[in-house]
């Protein structure tokens, strides 16, 4: 499975900081994907970060769901961790601290 590399303007686009240090960055659209895309690339944890219903099934099968800050409450309560607001750079924050949880495990 080849995974697209973000080129250095993508990665400056607001909100969403250098994704170099990302080990894998993975677009999968529902759990079974992401377990699927999880295993054939050998990872042993998952993050989803979502802000609508439609990512409620990936926020929950996820090792760890994580909600925008704009996201409706159902979605914020099923995840384990919830970020600022799109357009405060929820992204941002939620890519700072999977790659403090990643330098800290």
């Amino acid at each position: 499975m080849a995974i697209p590399k973000a080129s250095p303007a993508q990665r400056r686009h607001a909100g969403v900081p250098d994704l170099r240090a990302l080990e894998i960055f993975v677009a999968v659209c529902d759990a079974s994907s992401m377990v699927l895309a999880a295993e054939r690339l050998g990872l042993s944890q998952s993050a989803m970060v979502g802000d609508g219903e439609n990512d409620l099934e990936l926020i929950r099968a996820a090792g760890l769901g994580i909600a925008m800050g704009n996201a409706p409450d159902s979605v914020k309560q099923a995840a384990d961790l919830v970020v600022r607001r799109v357009e405060e750079c929820g992204l941002e924050q939620a890519l700072d601290m999977l790659r403090q949880l990643h330098m800290d495990g």
